[in-house]
Protein backbone atom coordinates (compact mmCIF):
# COMPACT_ATOMS: atom_id res chain seq x y z
CA UNK A 1 0.00 0.00 0.00
CA UNK A 2 1.35 3.40 -0.96
CA UNK A 3 1.51 6.13 1.62
CA UNK A 4 -0.10 9.40 0.66
CA UNK A 5 2.42 12.22 0.40
CA UNK A 6 2.39 14.57 3.36
CA UNK A 7 1.40 18.19 2.79
CA UNK A 8 2.77 19.23 6.17
CA UNK A 9 4.90 22.32 5.64
CA UNK A 10 3.81 22.44 1.97
CA UNK A 11 1.24 24.13 -0.20
CA UNK A 12 -1.95 22.84 1.43
CA UNK A 13 -1.39 24.38 4.90
CA UNK A 14 -0.51 27.70 3.25
CA UNK A 15 -3.68 27.55 1.14
CA UNK A 16 -5.82 26.85 4.19
CA UNK A 17 -4.35 29.83 6.03
CA UNK A 18 -3.91 32.42 3.28
CA UNK A 19 -6.47 31.56 0.59
CA UNK A 20 -9.38 29.55 1.99
CA UNK A 21 -10.75 32.38 4.20
CA UNK A 22 -11.07 34.55 1.09
CA UNK A 23 -11.92 31.80 -1.41
CA UNK A 24 -15.69 32.56 -1.73
CA UNK A 25 -14.83 36.10 -2.81
CA UNK A 26 -12.07 34.95 -5.18
CA UNK A 27 -14.29 32.25 -6.67
CA UNK A 28 -17.08 34.76 -7.29
CA UNK A 29 -14.63 36.94 -9.24
CA UNK A 30 -13.46 33.98 -11.34
CA UNK A 31 -17.03 32.83 -12.03
CA UNK A 32 -17.92 36.35 -13.16
CA UNK A 33 -14.99 36.30 -15.59
CA UNK A 34 -16.03 32.92 -17.00
CA UNK A 35 -19.64 34.11 -17.41
CA UNK A 36 -18.43 37.20 -19.26
CA UNK A 37 -16.15 35.22 -21.61
CA UNK A 38 -18.89 32.65 -22.27
CA UNK A 39 -21.35 35.32 -23.30
CA UNK A 40 -18.69 37.00 -25.44
CA UNK A 41 -17.99 33.67 -27.14
CA UNK A 42 -21.68 33.12 -27.89
CA UNK A 43 -22.21 36.64 -29.23
CA UNK A 44 -18.92 37.50 -30.96
CA UNK A 45 -16.96 34.26 -31.47
CA UNK A 46 -13.67 32.91 -30.21
CA UNK A 47 -11.58 35.48 -32.11
CA UNK A 48 -13.12 38.30 -30.08
CA UNK A 49 -12.61 36.38 -26.82
CA UNK A 50 -8.93 35.87 -27.53
CA UNK A 51 -8.43 39.41 -28.80
CA UNK A 52 -9.80 40.86 -25.54
CA UNK A 53 -8.47 38.29 -23.12
CA UNK A 54 -5.63 40.52 -21.94
CA UNK A 55 -3.89 43.64 -23.18
CA UNK A 56 -0.67 41.67 -23.72
CA UNK A 57 -2.39 39.22 -26.12
CA UNK A 58 -3.44 39.74 -29.71
CA UNK A 59 -5.31 37.50 -32.13
CA UNK A 60 -3.72 37.74 -35.57
CA UNK A 61 -5.16 35.55 -38.31
CA UNK A 62 -5.35 32.20 -36.61
CA UNK A 63 -2.55 32.83 -34.14
CA UNK A 64 -2.52 33.94 -30.52
CA UNK A 65 0.49 36.21 -30.11
CA UNK A 66 2.02 37.60 -26.93
CA UNK A 67 5.44 38.76 -25.82
CA UNK A 68 4.64 37.27 -22.40
CA UNK A 69 4.27 33.71 -23.74
CA UNK A 70 7.31 31.49 -24.43
CA UNK A 71 8.99 32.03 -27.82
CA UNK A 72 8.29 29.63 -30.65
CA UNK A 73 5.09 28.03 -31.83
CA UNK A 74 2.80 25.50 -30.22
CA UNK A 75 0.85 23.38 -32.67
CA UNK A 76 -2.46 22.51 -31.04
CA UNK A 77 -3.22 19.92 -33.75
CA UNK A 78 -6.93 20.48 -33.28
CA UNK A 79 -6.78 19.66 -29.57
CA UNK A 80 -7.74 23.14 -28.42
CA UNK A 81 -6.50 25.21 -25.50
CA UNK A 82 -8.01 25.83 -22.08
CA UNK A 83 -8.41 29.41 -20.86
CA UNK A 84 -7.93 29.77 -17.09
CA UNK A 85 -8.64 33.06 -15.27
CA UNK A 86 -6.52 33.74 -12.20
CA UNK A 87 -6.86 36.18 -9.33
CA UNK A 88 -3.14 35.89 -8.58
CA UNK A 89 -1.37 35.93 -11.95
CA UNK A 90 0.22 39.24 -12.86
CA UNK A 91 0.75 38.24 -16.49
CA UNK A 92 -0.25 35.56 -18.98
CA UNK A 93 1.30 32.11 -18.64
CA UNK A 94 1.27 29.08 -20.91
CA UNK A 95 1.17 25.62 -19.33
CA UNK A 96 1.97 22.85 -21.79
CA UNK A 97 -0.43 19.94 -21.92
CA UNK A 98 0.44 16.28 -21.51
CA UNK A 99 -1.08 13.42 -23.42
CA UNK A 100 -4.78 14.02 -23.88
CA UNK A 101 -4.70 17.11 -21.64
CA UNK A 102 -4.57 20.26 -23.79
CA UNK A 103 -2.32 23.21 -22.94
CA UNK A 104 -3.81 26.12 -21.04
CA UNK A 105 -3.35 29.87 -21.02
CA UNK A 106 -3.57 31.39 -17.54
CA UNK A 107 -4.50 35.07 -17.59
CA UNK A 108 -5.39 37.74 -14.97
CA UNK A 109 -9.12 37.66 -14.33
CA UNK A 110 -11.28 40.54 -15.47
CA UNK A 111 -11.93 43.21 -12.81
CA UNK A 112 -9.36 41.66 -10.48
CA UNK A 113 -8.66 45.17 -9.20
CA UNK A 114 -12.10 45.19 -7.57
CA UNK A 115 -11.42 42.06 -5.51
CA UNK A 116 -10.65 43.93 -2.30
CA UNK A 117 -12.11 47.33 -3.07
CA UNK A 118 -15.05 46.87 -0.68
CA UNK A 119 -12.82 46.00 2.28
CA UNK A 120 -13.12 49.51 3.71
CA UNK A 121 -16.85 49.65 3.08
CA UNK A 122 -18.93 52.64 1.99
CA UNK A 123 -18.81 55.98 3.78
CA UNK A 124 -20.55 56.56 7.10
CA UNK A 125 -23.07 58.92 5.53
CA UNK A 126 -24.17 56.32 3.00
CA UNK A 127 -24.39 53.67 5.73
CA UNK A 128 -26.68 55.94 7.76
CA UNK A 129 -28.80 56.61 4.67
CA UNK A 130 -29.20 53.06 3.35
CA UNK A 131 -28.16 50.82 6.22
CA UNK A 132 -24.91 48.88 6.36
CA UNK A 133 -26.05 45.86 4.32
CA UNK A 134 -27.58 47.83 1.46
CA UNK A 135 -24.70 50.31 1.35
CA UNK A 136 -22.26 47.40 1.24
CA UNK A 137 -24.18 45.75 -1.59
CA UNK A 138 -24.24 49.00 -3.57
CA UNK A 139 -20.46 49.23 -3.21
CA UNK A 140 -20.15 45.58 -4.25
CA UNK A 141 -21.96 46.09 -7.57
CA UNK A 142 -19.59 48.70 -8.97
CA UNK A 143 -18.65 45.66 -11.07
CA UNK A 144 -21.49 43.36 -12.24
CA UNK A 145 -22.32 40.41 -10.00
CA UNK A 146 -25.06 37.86 -9.42
CA UNK A 147 -26.89 37.31 -6.13
CA UNK A 148 -24.83 34.16 -5.52
CA UNK A 149 -21.57 36.04 -6.06
CA UNK A 150 -22.73 38.91 -3.84
CA UNK A 151 -23.71 36.50 -1.08
CA UNK A 152 -20.19 35.02 -1.22
CA UNK A 153 -18.59 38.47 -1.11
CA UNK A 154 -20.71 39.96 1.67
CA UNK A 155 -21.54 36.98 3.86
CA UNK A 156 -25.28 37.68 3.55
CA UNK A 157 -27.70 34.92 2.61
CA UNK A 158 -28.86 34.83 -1.04
CA UNK A 159 -32.41 35.62 0.12
CA UNK A 160 -31.22 38.70 2.01
CA UNK A 161 -29.15 39.82 -0.98
CA UNK A 162 -32.18 39.50 -3.28
CA UNK A 163 -34.36 41.48 -0.87
CA UNK A 164 -31.83 44.31 -0.52
CA UNK A 165 -31.17 44.41 -4.27
CA UNK A 166 -34.90 44.72 -4.90
CA UNK A 167 -35.01 47.81 -2.68
CA UNK A 168 -31.91 49.31 -4.34
CA UNK A 169 -33.38 48.64 -7.79
CA UNK A 170 -36.74 50.20 -6.86
CA UNK A 171 -34.82 53.25 -5.63
CA UNK A 172 -33.09 53.58 -9.01
CA UNK A 173 -29.60 52.84 -7.70
CA UNK A 174 -29.05 49.41 -9.26
CA UNK A 175 -30.05 47.75 -12.50
CA UNK A 176 -30.14 44.08 -13.51
CA UNK A 177 -29.25 42.44 -16.84
CA UNK A 178 -30.45 38.89 -17.45
CA UNK A 179 -28.08 36.36 -19.00
CA UNK A 180 -29.61 32.89 -19.33
CA UNK A 181 -30.71 31.88 -15.86
CA UNK A 182 -28.58 34.53 -14.15
CA UNK A 183 -29.14 38.23 -13.52
CA UNK A 184 -26.07 40.44 -13.24
CA UNK A 185 -26.60 43.52 -11.07
CA UNK A 186 -24.63 46.76 -11.42
CA UNK A 187 -24.79 50.23 -9.88
CA UNK A 188 -26.20 52.93 -12.19
CA UNK A 189 -24.95 56.53 -12.36
CA UNK A 190 -26.93 57.66 -9.31
CA UNK A 191 -25.64 54.75 -7.26
CA UNK A 192 -22.07 55.41 -8.34
CA UNK A 193 -22.46 59.10 -7.45
CA UNK A 194 -23.60 58.15 -3.93
CA UNK A 195 -20.46 56.04 -3.61
CA UNK A 196 -18.34 59.06 -4.47
CA UNK A 197 -17.53 58.02 -8.04
CA UNK A 198 -17.77 60.34 -11.03
CA UNK A 199 -20.74 59.14 -13.16
CA UNK A 200 -19.45 61.15 -16.13
CA UNK A 201 -16.51 58.78 -16.38
CA UNK A 202 -17.03 55.46 -18.23
CA UNK A 203 -17.48 52.36 -16.09
CA UNK A 204 -14.17 50.64 -15.51
CA UNK A 205 -15.89 47.24 -15.67
CA UNK A 206 -19.06 47.37 -17.80
CA UNK A 207 -21.72 44.68 -17.43
CA UNK A 208 -21.26 41.55 -19.55
CA UNK A 209 -22.33 42.02 -23.14
CA UNK A 210 -21.88 45.79 -23.23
Amino acid sequence: MRRRPSCRGGVLPWWRTAVRPHWPRVRALLEADIAYRTRQLAEDGIGEVLARLHRSLSWTGNRLVSAELPPGELDLRGGGVTLVPSAFAGRCLLVAGRGAVPPCVIYPARAVGTLWECAGGPGDGLVRLLGRSRAGLLAAVTSPATTTQLAARTGLSPAAVSQHLSVLRDAGLVTGHRYGREVHYAAVDLGRALLGEDPSQPEAHPPPGR
